[in-house]
C-alpha cells in the first residue's frame, strides 16, 4: 500500500463503540480508502455480526467527498434488493464516516476458484446466473451501473448460494461513460479500453460494459478460467479469438451451444451482443455448458413402446423416401478439415499462452491451444480478510 493511501493514516479503532451501540470487535482489513471491521450491536446475541467500513470524513465539496458520497448514494439506491449487500446505515462523526453493512463470510471467487462449487454442475450455474441477472437488471432499472463486476466483488454463502453485489466504488448513473479504463482489466469490453473504438466515439455503454463482465464471469463458471487477460489486440488470446471463431470451444473445453452464446456476448460491436434478458434465456436453454458436464439422459420408454415407435419411424421414413425420392445423409457436426498447409499456417499463428501444470492442461485431443490460466491463489486467513474488506468497497 502506498503512503498516499488515506487508510494508512486511519487509527485502529478496534474496541471502540460507534453510533451509541455498535462495537468494533475485530479489524478485517484495510484498503486504499478505509478500514473494515467486524462489529456487533452490544445488546445483540453473540453470533449476529455486521461489517463496518470506516473512512475519513472529507471537506464538504472536495473531490474525495464527492466520490465517497456517490458510492454511498448508489449503494443505497439498490441496497434493498436481495442480490445486493445491504447498507444498513451511515454514521458521521467529526472525523470519520462509518458505513454499516451486511456481514458475509465468503465471496464468489472462493466458491468458483478455491472450492469449485459450480464445476460441471449446470443446474447450479443456471441458478447463480439467474441470481446475478436479477440483481443487475434491478440495478440498471434504478439507473445504477456497477462497472467493476468480478467474482471478488460478489459475496455469497459457503455453498455458492445467495449471491450479492458489493463494492460500488466505481459505479455510475451515467448511461454512457467516458471514463475509459475504469474497472478490472480482464472484465472490461474493448470499447471501454480504447477511446478510438468505433463504438466509443461518444463514450461507451455502461450497461454493455456490465453485460460483458457477466459473460467473462460466466466463462469462469463453466470452465474455471477467464478467456483472456484483456480484450485488446495486443493480448494474444483475445487476438486469436478475433480471427478464429471457435477458439473458445477448444481453449475453454465448452460445448458448441456455449461457444455460440459466448461468441455473441463477445462480439466486437456492442449492439450485436445479447441483452441481460437474452443472455439469461440463452443460458437457461443450454443443457450442458462444458464438455465435462454429465450427459443428459432422456427417460427410457417401455420396451414394447420403444419397438412400436421404432417400427413406426422406419415405416414413415421409408414411405416418405419412396414418395419424394429423398437421399438421406448425416449433416456434418464440425467444419470440414482444412488442408495440411492450411493447418500448418493456423498452428504457426497461434499464440503461445501461459502454461498450467501438467494436471491442469491434460485435456481431450481435440484441444488445439491452451487457455490463459485463471488466477491461482492460496489465501492465508490474513489475505482472505483483506479480500473481504476489499469486497465491501475498499481498494488496495
Amino acid at each position: 500500500m502506498s503512503p498516499s493511501c488515506p487508510s494508512q493514516t486511519l487509527p485502529d479503532l478496534t474496541g471502540s463503540v460507534v453510533g451509541g451501540n455498535l462495537k468494533l470487535i475485530a479489524l478485517l482489513g484495510a484498503g486504499a480508502y478505509g478500514k473494515v471491521y467486524k462489529a456487533r450491536i452490544v445488546t445483540a446475541p453473540v453470533g449476529h455480526y455486521l461489517a463496518v467500513k470506516c473512512m475519513w470524513r472529507y471537506k464538504r465539496g472536495s473531490s474525495e467527498d464527492v466520490a465517497q458520497a456517490k458510492e454511498i448514494h448508489n449503494h443505497k439506491v439498490v441496497s434493498k434488493h436481495r442480490g445486493v449487500v445491504t447498507l444498513h446505515r451511515q454514521i458521521v462523526t467529526d472525523k470519520y464516516t462509518f458505513v454499516v453493512l451486511e456481514y458475509a463470510h465468503n465471496d464468489l471467487f472462493r466458491a468458483l476458484v478455491d472450492r469449485k462449487v459450480f464445476r460441471n454442475r449446470p443446474a447450479l450455474i443456471k441458478g447463480a446466473i439467474n441470481e446475478i441477472i436479477d440483481a443487475l437488471a434491478f440495478m440498471h432499472r434504478k439507473g445504477v451501473y456497477h462497472r467493476d463486476i468480478k467474482p471478488e466483488n460478489l459475496l455469497c454463502d459457503r455453498d455458492g448460494q445467495n449471491i450479492r453485489f458489493a463494492d460500488f466504488g466505481l459505479s455510475t448513473h451515467k448511461v454512457s461513460s467516458t471514463r475509459f479504463g475504469c474497472g478490472s482489466m480482464s472484465y472490461m469490453p474493448p470499447e471501454s479500453l480504447d477511446s478510438n473504438h468505433p463504438a466509443a466515439s461518444d463514450g461507451f455503454s455502461s450497461a454493455a460494459s456490465d453485460m460483458w463482465a457477466v459473460a467473462i464471469m460466466f466463462c469462469t463458471f463453466v470452465s474455471d478460467s477467464i478467456p483472456w487477460l484483456n480484450a485488446d489486440v495486443n493480448d494474444r488470446a483475445y487476438s486469436y479469438f478475433l480471427t478464429h471463431e471457435n477458439f473458445l470451444l477448444s481453449s475453454l473445453n465448452i460445448t458448441r451451444e456455449t461457444n455460440d452464446l459466448l461468441k455473441r456476448c463477445f462480439d466486437f460491436n456492442p449492439e450485436k451482443r445479447p441483452t441481460l434478458e437474452e443472455f439469461r434465456d440463452a443460458v437457461n436453454a443450454i443443457e450442458r455448458f462444458s464438455a465435462g458436464d454429465p450427459e443428459v439422459v432422456s427417460p427410457s420408454m417401455p420396451e414394447s413402446e420403444e419397438a412400436e415407435s421404432a417400427h413406426f419411424s422406419s415405416s414413415a421414413l421409408s414411405s416418405l423416401s419412396s414418395e419424394t425420392n429423398i437421399s438421406h445423409s448425416t449433416p456434418p457436426t464440425s467444419p470440414a478439415p482444412s488442408s495440411s498447409s492450411q493447418s500448418d499456417a493456423v498452428s504457426a499463428a497461434k499464440p503461445t499462452l501461459p502454461q498450467k501444470d501438467a494436471a491442469a492442461t491434460n485435456r481431450p485431443a481435440r484441444q488445439t491451444c491452451q487457455r490463459p490460466p485463471f488466477l491461482k491463489t492460496t489465501r492465508s486467513r490474513k489475505s482472505f480478510l483483506n479480500s473481504l474488506a476489499r469486497n465491501l468497497g475498499l481498494r488496495r
